[in-house]
């Protein structure tokens, strides 16, 4: 059997992607070579704790970590549409299959609100400062709550696909950003590699 790299398209180059040439995931599970990862729904846990510095609220390890699609916002999403300051939650509908921020721009223009925002102390946005969301708390994209984005050098690892590629912070180097392919990984040196280049 042929090795093959899986793509893993997800969280809008926030995090970057590193993982062995492979055919099966790290979970025993096959990886679909031509899309390893769903762009909606869960597609990956985290492996690291974290803390959102202005609110405290703490992550375990084991929070979801869903594709950058959002599944939509319909008349069960009223309430939640309502605290992003829709008066008329129906105005607030988006279908699911759009990426985060395009919702969330969608949300604010249709219901005549700037997102994100904050109001006093509260900060108003389709996801919160860390980069999820929900009661069933999963996370979307940037995860900057799971490592530090001032530390120097490459940006830890914050979790792991479904596939079993190692989900890295936002960071190459200092503040130099990877240049990703459209599976949204690269061939480089992780702080896991121990000095091997890997995917």
């Amino acid at each position: 059997m042929q090795s093959v790299i899986a793509c893993f398209v997800v969280l809008l180059s926030v995090t970057h992607v590193h993982s062995q040439a492979m055919g099966m995931g790290g979970n025993g599970r096959a990886v679909d070579p031509t899309h390893g990862a769903p762009m909606l729904g869960d597609v990956g846990t985290t492996t690291v704790s974290g803390t959102d510095v202005r609110t405290s609220a703490n992550f375990a390890p084991g929070e979801n970590i869903y594709g950058p699609f959002e599944a939509g916002f319909g008349d069960d999403q009223a309430a939640a549409l309502q605290r992003l300051g829709c008066v008329n939650a129906t105005k607030g509908h988006v279908p699911g299959g759009i990426d985060t921020y395009t919702a969330e721009q969608m949300v604010a223009f249709q219901c005549g609100v700037t997102l994100p925002r904050y109001d006093g102390d509260a900060y108003v946005s389709l996801l919160d400062e860390c980069g999820g969301h929900t009661r069933q708390y999963h996370f979307h994209e940037r995860m900057s709550c799971l490592y530090d984005t001032k530390a120097s050098g490459h940006s830890t690892k914050v979790g792991e696909s479904n596939g079993g590629q190692d989900l890295f912070g936002k960071y190459e180097d200092t503040d130099t950003m990877p240049l990703l392919d459209a599976c949204g990984g690269h061939y480089g040196v992780t702080p896991e590699s121990n000095g091997k280049i890997v995917y």
